[in-house]
This record gives C-alpha cells, structure tokens and sequence, in this order.
C-alpha cells in the first residue's frame, strides 16, 4: 500500500475514534445526569435520541455539500464542530443548554459519517471492506473507549462533568490528525461528481437503508439504558459500566474480521445473515436473564454481531455502487434515513421504563427489532445480487 493512502487509513481511523464517545459515555452516567438536572427517564434519553437524529438528518444532504467543497475540507469542519461542541457540553449551566450544544454536535457526526464512505469509494474502491472496515474500527474503538473510561472517569473526579469534558479534549486531537494524515491523499481532491437525486425509488437502497436503521436501533437503545437497567437490578455501578463497554469493545473483532476476510458478494451475504442471526440470539437471551451472570455473554455475542452488522452495512454503500457520487447518494440515504429511525430509541425506552416501572419490557422491544434486522438482511441478501447501482430498482 502507498504511502499516502496508508496515511489516510491513519487518518480515517484519528477521524472516527472522536464521533463515538460523547455518545456511548453518557449511558452510564445518565443516573448521576439525571440527579443534577432533576429529569425523568424519557427527557434524560434526549442526549442520545438529539444526537442520532441529528446524525440521520444532515447525513442526507451531504451529497449536494460535495458539489460546494471537497471531503477533506468538509471532514475537518465537522470534526472541529464536535470538538467544540463536545467541548463546551459539559461546562453547561441547565439541561436546555446541554441539549443545544447536544445538537451541534450531532450535526458534526451526522455529515462526517456520510462523508467516510465517499472517501473509501474514491481510494480505496479495489478493497471496499478494508476501508470501510477501518473508519468502522475507529468508530466502535471510540464507542468502548466512551462506555468504559465514563463511570472511571467521573469516579476519579467525582463528577460526571469532569468525565465527558476529559473525553472531549482527547477527541479534539483529531482535528489536527485529519488535517495533517490526510493531505498527501487528499489535499488536491476536486469536489466529487454527485448524482442528483437520493435512491428513494431502489427497493435495495431501502432494504439496505432499514437495515442499517434498526441495528442502529438496538445498538443505541442498549448502550443508553443497558446500564441503567443493570443498576437497578441491583448491580454496581461500576459492574453496569463495564457490561456497556464490553458491548462496545466485542464489537471491535467483529468489524475486523469483516474488514479482514469480506471480499466477495457472497461473502457479504454469508457475513449478514450469521451477524443477524447472532443479534436475534443475543437479544433474546439478555431479556430472558437480565440481571444474572449470563448477560456477559449475551452481551458478547450481541456486540460481535453488532460490529459486524454495522461494518457489513456500510459496506454496501461501496460494493452496489460505481462511483463516489453514487455512494455518497447510498450512504446518505442509509444514514439519513437510518439514525432517523435509530434516534427513536433512547427516547421510547425511557418512556417504556417510565410507564411500566421496569426496563424489562424495552429489553423484549429490542429483540423484537432484532427480528426486523434479520428480515431486512434477507431481503438485502435477495436484493444484493440484482443492484449494480443504487438507482436500480
């Protein structure tokens, strides 16, 4: 591999490791968030459902910014809007606050995960997997490194404050890594030739599209209440903590091994339907014994499927496609479309936990989305083989 795409995997991976942990940080400290601003489960579930919104929303014009400026320039203000954003969030006087600045960053990660994908089809077309597998690798290397180091943290500095403004600073350094890593890749890249219009009309885009909205579902319905759920079954905080970075950092093998040995069509196909599979599994064996010691390894088998849904989902935006333009149209309708949907589930959860008095009831609903995931990969498996590009129907 050439020196400067080698930089440029460096600096997709320097990238993606600052979006994922604002995120997966505050399901562990939602209790103590909780206690400080005097709110319920439902409106506390904002901080996650704000941010995924958000993430689905600006994710679908990010195919016309590219016809204003190139990926890198546009890559680089996103990252500095999280740091800033992220930055500040903790130094919030009242929730309101917190939520605005919530929505900035959220803003930030919506149009740079869009962007990632353009940025494999355009240098790394002749290896999909890897690429996308590496923008993925940071993402959930992120996401563990939120969940995991929250609650130590903010016992280390007796504050939750302390603890998400700590992770902030360090994602900041991505800033200057992006800059710096991506130039001699980059740094001359001319706008990317967009297409007109999103796929609405290709029942493969939107087989693609819900699939990767309700594992995205599961995935941040869990890692905001999985926690919580555990805490008030009796578990330390610090054991509940734990629970959601495992269920981050399990992924991390899931997406290498997608990253590793995905190359075919058929291996695409073979990948999704053990993932949906394992997710189904997982889902239904951590609702059935939440609270005692066989959630470790639900929840492992959970995050592995997971990762790899995830990194196998995006995927897709590159192998259907025959250009960065039409890719940047997939990806943005995949995430658009697809954290819109995911952005209910901090939200609903916490409602479901307000009005039944247990988290019990959310555990089965995430199961029940895993049961939608594994009928969107079969029609994505059927589907797949027909989609040359995105605007087929």
């Amino acid at each position: 591999m050439r020196r400067p795409r080698a930089a440029l995997l460096v600096g997709l991976l320097a990238g993606t490791l600052a979006v994922r942990p604002q995120l997966t940080a505050v399901g562990p400290l939602l209790p103590e968030i909780q206690d400080d601003f005097g709110i319920d489960h439902a409106t506390a579930g904002l901080l996650v459902t704000v941010p995924v919104l958000c993430m689905g929303l600006f994710a679908l014009p990010v195919a016309r910014l590219l016809r204003r400026t190139d990926v890198r320039t546009a890559t680089g203000w996103c990252l500095a809007t999280i740091a800033i954003a992220t930055i500040l969030r903790p130094l919030s006087p009242g929730f309101s606050a917190m939520v605005v600045l919530t929505f900035l960053f959220g803003v930030g990660s919506g149009v740079v995960g869009a962007l990632l994908p353009v940025v494999v089809k355009e240098r790394f077309a002749e290896r999909p997997a890897l690429g996308t597998g590496v923008f993925a690798l940071g993402l959930n290397v992120g996401a563990t490194l939120g969940a995991g180091l929250a609650v130590p943290l903010a016992l280390a500095t007796d504050s939750w404050r302390w603890s998400l403004g700590v992770l902030a600073l360090a994602g900041a350094l991505a800033v200057p890594a992006w800059v710096r890593l991506s130039h001699d890749s980059l740094g001359g890249a001319l706008p990317v030739e967009t297409v007109d219009h999103l796929p609405w009309r290709s029942g493969f885009a939107w087989s693609a599209t819900l699939l990767f909205g309700f594992q995205a579902l599961c995935f941040f319905g869990l890692n905001t209440w999985l926690a919580d759920a555990l805490i008030e079954g009796g578990w330390r905080e610090d054991k509940a903590g734990a629970l959601v970075a495992l269920l981050n950092v399990i992924a991390v093998p899931g997406v290498v091994l997608v990253s590793l040995l995905c190359g075919r069509v058929i291996g695409v196909r073979l990948y999704l339907a053990l993932a949906s599979a394992g997710l189904l599994i997982g889902t239904v064996g951590l609702a059935s014994t939440i609270g005692d010691g066989t959630a470790w390894g639900w929840v492992a088998v959970i995050s592995l499927s997971l990762g790899s849904l995830f990194a196998l989902a995006m995927t897709l935006s590159v192998v259907a496609t025959s250009s960065p333009g039409e890719a940047a149209a997939l990806a943005s309708m995949q995430l658009g479309a697809g954290y819109t949907i995911a952005a209910a589930a901090p939200f609903a959860l916490g409602s479901l936990r307000d009005a039944t008095g247990s988290f019990v009831a959310g555990l089965w609903m995430v199961a029940a989305i895993a049961l939608l995931v594994a009928v969107f990969v079969a029609a994505t498996i059927v589907l797949l083989g027909r989609a040359s590009a995105p605007g087929q129907t």
